[in-house]
């Protein structure tokens, strides 16, 4: 196998790689040159060895740490991350998922110096799991095949996603539950998506305006414009037009409810289902079933267990998961007076650029001290919902990359 025909492979199994999965992948004879990804609730992050565990022949010259740079990995810090890293958003395309694949054989090949995808083997696994997982359409062999305790075609479930080029990635958000059911109605499984994501160096750049709404939306359909924004990573536009949004609750709010929710289950956890619509309930042109309308205000004073979260349009190109502290700030924010779909803004001027960076993005302080290597630390995170940036301790940011 070429390294071309690898990247290609390897961008797939990225793409289709399920929640807190993760994928190693190494040299055969030499285990401290790796690279490897791992699928987390709002992102796909990934590493490279760095020399924090290299050393003697192996460690990565000046050279080589240049090459990673150019190649676009982040370099390491202190105290975290110990290796070279990079990430894409939950929704990321394909396309993207195939350029971080080209950024990783570039750490194999050209830094680590691999000479063959031959000589290269994976571990995939499951993060609180015990066995691996053998992937049957990567074309490498498996580190250790006595580990396999699970079987997988990832062109199987890809193909079953429809992923194209040009949209967003839908990965399963649990391989137990190819369908998930709403008060006994199914709806399709589809990409399980935080609307927490951290700034994605990976990707094409957004466009200079949206594109318009599919002619077959209904008139006022919030659906097309909510698709658009997260398809192009647009948190602000978002949740500005969530906040406005009118909400509907799927069933009659009857005793076998929990608490008048509908819930379903996502990879274990356990969420509340609303809508946007009416027609978004709807599926293949069937008539919507019993619902009812709500506001976050009322979801947020009506909330029954703070481990619950919120998926908004479930199965639908415009989903997004939510946890209780969201939910309260749209609540705290939402503007019942505001239009279903705002106006469009007037374009910025040609030479006055617009930052709006992506929700979760990261504010980092560095301390350079005399005869000490610089420190970094994180001391905000951008909150798309509010439009601010919030102190954040080291203490409680998201979950620790695989090490």
């Amino acid at each position: 196998m070429e390294w071309s025909e690898f990247t290609r492979r390897l961008g797939r199994e990225l793409a289709g790689l399920d929640r807190d999965t993760i994928l190693i992948v190494r040299e055969r004879d030499e285990s401290r040159h790796y690279v490897q990804a791992m699928r987390e609730p709002d992102r796909l992050y990934a590493e490279a060895v760095s020399n924090n565990f290299l050393d003697g022949p192996l460690a990565l010259t000046l050279a080589d740490e240049e090459v990673m740079s150019e190649a676009g990995w982040r370099p390491p810090a202190d105290p975290a991350p110990r290796n070279w890293w990079t990430e894409l958003p939950a929704f990321a395309t394909a396309a993207d998922h195939a350029r971080l694949a080209e950024v990783m054989v570039t750490a194999l090949r050209d830094v680590q110096g691999v000479r063959r995808p031959s000589d290269l083997v994976y571990e995939s696994f499951h993060r609180h799991g015990t066995g691996l997982i053998e992937l049957l359409d990567f074309g490498i062999d498996v580190a250790d095949p006595a580990r396999v305790a699970e079987r997988r075609s990832t062109s199987a479930v890809l193909a079953e996603a429809a992923v194209r080029e040009d949209a967003p990635v839908a990965v399963p958000a649990a391989r137990e539950e190819p369908r998930r059911r709403v008060n006994g109605s199914a709806h399709p499984d589809a990409a399980a998506v935080l609307a927490v994501a951290g700034a994605a160096p990976l990707g094409a750049p957004v466009p200079d305006a949206p594109p318009p709404p599919p002619e077959t939306a209904p008139a006022g359909d919030l659906e097309p414009f909510l698709a658009d924004a997260r398809r192009r990573g647009d948190h602000g536009a978002y949740f500005d037009l969530l906040r406005g949004a009118d909400l509907v609750l799927p069933g009659a709010g009857g005793p076998e409810e929990p608490h008048g929710f509908p819930l379903i289950s996502i990879g274990g956890g356990t969420y509340v289902a609303v809508f946007t619509s009416p027609a978004a309930m709807s599926k293949d042109g069937v008539p919507p079933g019993p619902f009812r309308r709500t506001s976050f205000g009322e979801l947020a004073a009506a909330w029954p267990d703070p481990s619950w979260q919120l998926a908004v349009n479930p199965g639908l190109a415009s989903e997004v998961l939510l946890d209780a502290a969201a939910v309260a700030r749209l609540a705290a924010r939402q503007r019942p007076d505001a239009p279903l779909v705002p106006a469009p803004a007037p374009p910025p001027a040609p030479d006055v650029p617009v930052l709006q960076p992506p929700h979760g993005t990261r504010l980092w302080r560095v301390d350079a001290a005399e005869g000490r290597e610089p420190a970094a630390a994180p001391v905000a995170v951008y909150d798309a919902i509010g439009g601010v940036w919030a102190p954040v301790r080291a203490d409680v940011l998201p979950g620790s990359p695989p090490e």
